[in-house]
């Protein structure tokens, strides 16, 4: 039985992976290390961003098997992850069967098998689906030493451990977690922590510290040169004093990736963040994890009380409960529920409980038990193959309405839009995403959005990813907006939006006019969008004549306080080379700038919107060419009916 789920599974992951292109971060960790392969380890921002472990599996698939393709590249390093998630399998099949008997170690291995979250990640070169099998690994084998302490136990924690700290950055915090039940549930609380926390942990951190060469093991803090905003504080203070038990690069790619996940915006609910959202992954968990799941493990919770927890449920229960805290509170970079993969296999484990429900003949438990997985089975096999886009019903149907980023898309759609591009005889996309382009090459005939065509629509195919319609990757929120307005043609793999525009020449703003007053359906809100279009009684026109003769910037201030809320668009082109840039103050405060600079029948259009906050408006212009001697300035004030019309 358990053969066949594991070849059940391998046939879903290969199958459907086969059908994705290759994801953004696959994309980096595959070059970075087919560098690593080629030319050993450098100090690119890449090849710190994980440890060794992670970089070098899929490096050496990839070496080993890939014949040189981008795809085949693609499939080779994928397949380095795959005896990580196989074992991964066994080992909660196994310690479930011990807790729970074989009807509850398969009611887990089928959760976590057919799980479209896990499957989503599982078949990709990241390192997430690894570090599920690291803390799995670990937190089975600290029960085993936890219960009856000995040599065997010892090193087969010390295994864990290193493997997990070999695997990615965040496993450090499983040693903290697993330190209260040392401390608060052993009757020998300092045997307990010798044997089962200090000397697996030393020994964990000598195998890190080898594999790296004791490359500036025992620096401080102090020493580095931090880039990331949490070291910085950290080392300020006297724990930068402290040696630390880390090899020198190791720490050097955990500041690396917070620095660049610091920096990383989030989208809930219709709202974008660059600190992160309390409760985000708590939310991504509840929407991304199937109903039938859900109900398994709240029943498994139910009852643990019922018929008393053991210690390897009460370990469980530790790093579940710490790790989602710690990820919905404390962390606060909202990238995606990949960040809480680990809890899935542990929180199957709970789940398996539903199987000692007592009952009469076959038990309660397992006849209800075994409904809900047929269920959660056929809903992942309906979903197939794209399980990244994946949400539950309590997202209404509309998860990109709840979440973003790796929530949704990767980018794993190419293939699927290379198909749709070929049968409907579509010649070039123009597309809209905010990434690097070069992962479109081999499979989409493309050329990118202009920054006109973000703003006022232009005939054409344009194929837009969700992040740009969420404005995730870009900081002004009426970018796109005119798409948010209209319904796709299509959508490709839940997050790549197909729309087609024809039009007549110089049609384009009363195309963008009619779309604001008629067509609301996307259900898209964002605070730049709605202060523009929503909440304005009219729009505001400064023609722009000429530029004043002066090589300094010169500023014009516009006080808006007498005026309701509207939209800035000065007309009338510019002096030929000028730049121009306009800022919204309250105060000495500067709110944003949102500057559209695009063409309409000849005249040049910038474009600002104006919220309440805003009490001033400052237009800069600084002349790169030959400037005219005058600028005149005036403003007519239409009627929102005006718009309308």
């Amino acid at each position: 039985m358990v053969c066949a789920v594991l070849a059940a599974f391998l046939i879903l992951m290969l199958m459907s992976q086969s059908r994705i292109s290759w994801t953004i971060d696959e994309m980096r960790w595959i070059n970075a290390g087919r560098n690593v392969m080629r030319d050993g380890w450098s100090d690119h921002p890449d090849e710190l961003c994980h440890p060794v472990l992670f970089m070098l599996s899929q490096a050496a698939s990839r070496a080993w098997f890939s014949d040189g393709s981008q795809d085949s590249d693609v499939t080779s390093a994928r397949m380095g992850m795959l005896p990580y998630v196989i074992a991964g399998l066994l080992i909660l099949f196994f310690w479930s069967r011990s807790i729970n008997g074989f009807a509850g170690g398969l009611f887990s291995l089928l959760l976590l098998a057919f799980s479209p979250t896990f499957l989503a990640h599982a078949r990709l070169a990241t390192s997430d689906a690894m570090l599920s099998t690291a803390v799995l690994a670990a937190a089975a084998a600290f029960a085993l030493q936890f219960k009856k302490p000995s040599g065997t136990g010892g090193l087969l924690l010390s295994a864990a451990f290193a493997f997990g700290f070999l695997s990615k950055f965040s496993f450090i915090l499983v040693p903290v977690l697993l330190l209260p039940a040392v401390l608060f549930r052993s009757r020998r609380p300092v045997r307990a922590l010798v044997t089962s926390w200090i000397l697996p942990l030393a020994a964990g951190l000598l195998v890190l510290n080898a594999v790296y060469g004791f490359q500036g093991t025992g620096r401080p803090l102090i020493s580095f040169r931090l880039v990331s905003g949490a070291f910085q504080k950290l080392s300020a203070t006297w724990l930068g004093l402290l040696p630390l038990p880390l090899p020198e690069r190791y720490i050097r790619g955990m500041d690396n990736h917070l620095a660049f996940a610091g920096s990383w915006p989030s989208y809930l609910f219709g709202s974008v963040s660059v600190t992160g959202f309390p409760g985000y992954d708590l939310i991504a968990w509840a929407v991304k994890t199937t109903l039938p799941a859900l109900i398994l493990i709240l029943t498994g919770l139910i009852f643990l009380k019922r018929l008393k927890p053991s210690v390897d449920e009460r370990i469980v229960i530790y790093i579940a409960a710490g790790w989602l805290l710690y990820f919905s509170f404390i962390h606060r970079v909202d990238c995606g529920v990949r960040y809480i993969l680990p809890v899935y296999p542990l929180l199957f484990l709970i789940a398996g409980r539903t199987a000692r429900i007592p009952g009469k003949g076959f038990t309660r438990g397992v006849f209800w038990g075994s409904a809900l997985i047929v269920v959660h089975g056929v809903i992942t096999l309906a979903r197939y193959p794209f399980y990244i886009g994946y949400f539950n019903e309590l997202a209404g149907g509309r998860g990109d309405l709840v979440l973003g980023d790796s929530n949704l898309s990767w980018t794993q759609e190419l293939k699927e839009l290379a198909r749709y591009q070929r049968e409907h005889a579509i010649d070039r996309f123009i597309f809209g995403i905010e990434v690097p382009l070069a992962v479109l090459d081999p499979y989409i005939r493309y050329r990118p959005i202009s920054h006109r065509e973000k703003y006022v629509p232009g005939s054409g195919d344009y194929a837009v990813w969700i992040a740009s319609l969420q404005s995730l990757l870009h900081r002004d929120p009426n970018a796109f907006l005119w798409f948010r307005l209209l319904e796709p043609d299509a959508v490709i793999g839940d997050a790549a939006y197909v729309y087609h525009v024809d039009l007549e020449p110089g049609r384009e703003l009363a195309f963008f006019r009619e779309a604001v007053r008629s067509n609301r359906k996307n259900g898209f809100r964002f605070p730049g969008a709605e202060s523009c279009l929503d909440n304005q009684d009219g729009m505001l026109f400064f023609p722009l004549t000429g530029l004043p003769e002066n090589e300094n910037w010169e500023e014009i201030e516009l006080q808006t306080h007498d005026a309701p809320p509207s939209r800035l668009i000065t007309m009338n082109p510019p002096v030929s080379g000028s730049e121009i840039s306009v800022c919204g103050y309250r105060g000495d405060e500067r709110i944003e700038t949102f500057l559209m600079d695009v063409e309409l029948a000849g005249q040049s259009v910038f474009y600002l919107p104006v919220t309440d906050e805003i009490t001033r408006l400052i237009v800069q212009k600084q002349p790169t060419g030959p400037a005219p001697e005058t600028i005149s300035l005036a403003y007519e004030l239409e009627s929102r009916s005006g718009l309308a019309e």
